[in-house]
């Protein structure tokens, strides 16, 4: 059985207190609001039933913040909420077991080079190579050393370069020297070997007369998890106090034939990064060394794909959408990782037949974390299936896509909310509605917000009548305000449609329709709509609706014409698609004595006759005589 380290199992039973505490709180939250319900109006306190449980629930909650203090460094600055509690006891309980699982991997492979010192040999006999008497009977000290506690950390650090000799024996023993690098690399080991030993140990390492065991593979660790319950079972057992605190490994805790765990649950599982984050910090070092000496490696391009890799890996893990949108998050967070799995594919084969520690890292986070996660990685993950360094420029390509696709939503938000600032400071400083014509604009053209966005609508929908008009019309602006018309269009439809019988006609349609019946209207404004053209011809009985649209560039000529035509009795213009230079109209329907209307509202007949009563209704009934 395998057990988690005494301070990641505190951690992880706190993590269970503090879960259990929050879903006491939200019971004792339903009770609080039935209680203001029953005796909060009539003044009456709460009864003890709900006061003795909240004031033990605060005193257990003190408790466990002493506890959580002690293990959490900083704990002041985070917010005074449990879920934030969880977070950051979930986050020390992985660095705690990633450093456990570094120490452990560090002690393995110190262990396996001893022991293959030891049993070094003559490779064409059986008996002893005098030679070889020191360097065994040193790592049998070593051995004794590192079985002590007290002197184990001293042969981890190898001041004395003792343990860095032994593995330079082993260095020299298990090259091809099939090209010049790995050549090199023997001499350089040599080198070292020669060092702590004398040259003779050298020169019959270099004669090929030595073997050494062959290497064991490193245990591959059980992914350690709490419990195999459903969601359902745990809260269950976390209600009634019957939490385990024992940590097994996932192979003693069999899981259900066709079990798998949702998107939701992997949603919640922490990914750890920290050993990912070192390795992107290593390889930034490298670059700049790189480029210090004027050095032009292959694997530049592939460093700098992984670089961009990681940091879009990090994006998402740390992203609080991953928890809500988790379908979402899931493919997004599934395609980071096989584009870092090229990349550490290409990286190994550039760097062949020398191994990258960068790639080799990689290649294990990789390993475990899929794992854990259960992310289904189709390619490059083999030695038989490599990436090739000509993808490597396709990849990065993808690779700030998907950096922009999954931050497009943050970026659409930020910039809503500067829009919602800018129109609350319109009431008292029109000239705010600048900024927010250009935030409309960068949100439509930039960020490929559709103009009939419902959230943008929402927004400016309540300052309709208030958007002021300008001479350089912003375009996208435009748009908008065409996708609201239309969408005011399909609703005012809608409710025309469930009015009820025609007996229910509004009064001022009813009383309009008498005075324009057979007659000529102009309207100027918004895009011509036959729909809702025909409606407004059919609510007044007009003979025609002349409906021109209203562009900020375009001459007010042809407009004039219409205006002074005999047979048009009334003008209309749609205030919010006015410019300066429509409020001539103005002047040549005093001109021409004809009535002239501003319409504040939408084109709907029954705020049409409203407008249109309230403005000149006194002047139509005296001047036009019903047809």
């Amino acid at each position: 059985m395998i057990h988690m380290t005494s301070e990641e199992s505190r951690c992880q039973g706190l993590v269970d207190a503090a879960g259990a505490l929050l879903r006491e709180a939200r019971s004792l939250s339903e009770a609080a609001l039935a209680g203001v319900q029953e005796f909060g109006q009539q003044g009456v306190p709460f009864p003890e039933s709900w006061t003795g449980p909240y004031a033990d629930w605060l005193r257990r909650r003190k408790e466990l913040e002493e506890q959580v203090s002690a293990l959490v460094p900083g704990l002041e600055s985070l917010n005074s909420v449990l879920p934030d509690w969880i977070k950051a006891l979930s986050n020390r309980a992985s660095k705690i077991r990633a450093e456990s699982e570094r120490t452990a991997s560090a002690l393995f492979e110190v262990r396996e080079c001893l022991r293959r010192v030891q049993g070094l040999r003559g490779a064409r006999s059986t008996a002893l190579v005098p030679e070889l008497e020191a360097p065994r009977a040193l790592a049998a000290t070593l051995t004794g050393q590192l079985d002590s506690s007290e002197t184990r950390q001293l042969v981890l650090d190898d001041s004395a370069g003792q343990l860095d000799s032994l593995r330079a024996i082993l260095e020299v023993l298990d090259s091809r020297r099939q090209n010049d690098a790995e050549k090199a690399a023997c001499k350089a080991a040599l080198k070292r070997v020669s060092t702590v030993f004398d040259l003779d140990l050298a020169f019959t390492l270099a004669s090929g007369d030595v073997t050494a065991p062959s290497r064991i593979k490193p245990p591959v660790a059980p992914v350690v998890v709490r419990d195999a319950l459903s969601a359902d079972e745990a809260m269950q057992r976390l209600t009634l106090g019957q939490v385990a605190t024992e940590a097994r490994p996932l192979a003693m805790a069999p899981v259900p034939s066709g079990h798998s765990f949702s998107p939701a649950d992997m949603a919640q599982l922490p990914i750890p990064m920290e050993e990912l984050l070192v390795v992107s910090q290593r390889m930034n070092a490298d670059l700049k060394n790189w480029n210090l000496w004027g050095e032009k490696r292959e694997t530049t391009a592939t460093y700098h794909a992984a670089i961009e890799a990681i940091s879009l890996i990090q994006s998402i893990a740390s992203d609080p959408r991953r928890e809500s949108d988790t379908a979402r998050y899931r493919e997004e967070f599934k395609q980071a990782v096989q584009h870092l799995a090229s990349v550490q594919s290409a990286l190994r084969v550039q760097a062949e037949p020398l191994r990258d520690e960068n790639q080799f890292q990689i290649f294990h986070w990789l390993q475990r974390v899929t794992k854990e996660h259960s992310v289904f990685v189709a390619k490059h993950m083999k030695l038989t299936d490599p990436a090739a360094a000509s993808d490597i420029p396709a990849i990065r390509e993808q690779l700030q896509q998907a950096q922009l696709r999954w931050e497009a939503p943050k970026q659409r938000a930020k910039i809503l909310k500067r829009i919602t600032y800018e129109l609350g400071k319109t009431a008292t400083d029109p000239a705010a509605w600048d900024a927010v014509f250009r935030q409309v604009e960068e949100l439509v053209v930039r960020e490929k917000t559709p103009p009939s966005n419902v959230e943008l609508r929402e927004l400016l929908l309540p300052h309709l009548d208030r958007i002021p008009q300008t001479e350089e019309p912003n375009e996208a602006f435009l748009a908008v305000q065409r996708a609201m018309d239309d969408f005011l269009r399909s609703v005012e439809g809608r409710d025309a449609d469930a009015a009820g019988p025609q007996g229910m006609a509004n009064p001022e349609v009813e009383e309009l329709k008498a005075i324009l019946a057979g007659r000529k209207v102009i309207l100027i404004g918004g895009i011509p709509d036959p729909h809702g053209k025909a409606r407004l011809e059919h609510a007044f009985g007009l003979e025609e609706l002349v409906w021109v649209e209203a562009r900020h560039e375009e001459s007010i000529s042809p407009i004039a014409l219409e205006v002074r035509d005999p047979a048009v009795v009334l003008v209309l213009v749609v205030v919010r698609w006015m410019s300066h230079a429509h409020g001539n109209v103005k002047k040549q329907c005093v001109e021409v004595n004809k009535p002239f209307v501003m319409l504040q509202g939408t084109t709907h007949p029954n705020r049409v006759a409203h407008d249109v009563m309230a403005q000149c209704g006194h002047m139509l009934r005296q001047e036009l005589i019903p047809a």
